[in-house]
């Protein structure tokens, strides 16, 4: 992915296009494993109060994947803004590398 990336920088546009999928399917995968947690926490014993059940049923986000997430977006906002020019939204591909990202 690393590789992908740099050649996306580049310029290569066939880079470019593999790792927004990569990374389109690494958040279809997160998601799915989100609602799959959530449902789990759903289960079990319903003898709890009003409250507690509405608290203990609530998903809860991860900050690092919504941190992510959102840089990618204005990374993507970016890239439409300047007609995908990669030079251009360099910043956000800095963010996303500075923050793990990838």
């Amino acid at each position: 992915m690393h590789r992908l990336h740099e050649d996306c920088e580049h310029g290569d546009e066939e880079a470019c296009a593999r790792l927004d999928e990569m990374r389109e399917e690494w958040r279809e995968r997160h998601r799915r494993r989100e609602y799959e947690e959530w449902r789990r926490s759903q289960e079990g014993p319903r003898d709890y109060d009003e409250d507690q059940n509405r608290r203990r049923f609530v998903p809860q986000a991860d900050p690092k994947v919504a941190l992510c997430l959102a840089i990618e977006t204005n990374y993507n906002n970016c890239m439409r803004q300047h007609g995908g020019r990669q030079n251009e939204c360099a910043a956000w591909v800095y963010e996303l590398k500075a923050n793990k990202c990838f």
